[in-house]
């Protein structure tokens, strides 16, 4: 499937360079966020049960009981979290400096967050989430068209200059 406009309007470049941007932002702040609460998870869940109401009780509960599966999958996602921060900031370098080699970061760390979303809305069957995560498959289809028309033009341009 190859697509030469995002939504029949904007530039397969342009909407890359703004994926790419919002991207390394949000997985930053994902990081950071994330981050924290894995830093403080012990007096995070101490202070939900502290709050003393049915469904606060039950997470705390939650929380202690699948502490080190919680903190596994956390771990794995922040890592994730990074490496698509550096696949964004790949992303918008890779489109500004016409350099389709740098877009294969983004496209292989999305493919790996797109299966682990995938995984997750399957698991607490969440439909936002599955929606998020077919969103997150066009973005993908997107920005490999924008990759593979960025290599046929390179490969057309050696072709002419080596004849």
């Amino acid at each position: 499937m190859k697509v030469k406009k995002f939504c029949w309007c904007v530039r397969l470049s342009n909407f890359a360079i703004v994926i790419g941007c919002l991207g390394a932002f949000m997985s930053l702040f994902l990081v950071l966020l994330i981050g924290g609460f894995l830093l403080n998870y012990d007096s995070i869940t101490t202070s939900i049960r502290e709050k003393g109401d049915y469904d606060n009780v039950n997470l705390a509960m939650f929380l202690e009981k699948w502490k080190n599966v919680v903190i596994t999958i956390l771990s794995l996602y922040i890592s994730l979290q990074f490496l698509s921060f550096v696949g964004s900031i790949s992303l918008t370098c890779g489109t500004i400096h016409k350099r389709p080699k740098l877009i294969i970061t983004w496209l292989v760390v999305q493919s790996l967050l797109i299966v682990f979303w995938v995984f997750t809305s399957i698991t607490i069957n969440d439909v936002n989430l599955l929606l998020y995560t077919l969103l997150s498959i066009y973005f993908w289809v997107c920005i490999y068209s924008l990759y593979h028309a960025m290599t046929s033009q390179f490969d057309s341009f050696y072709t002419i200059e080596s004849v």
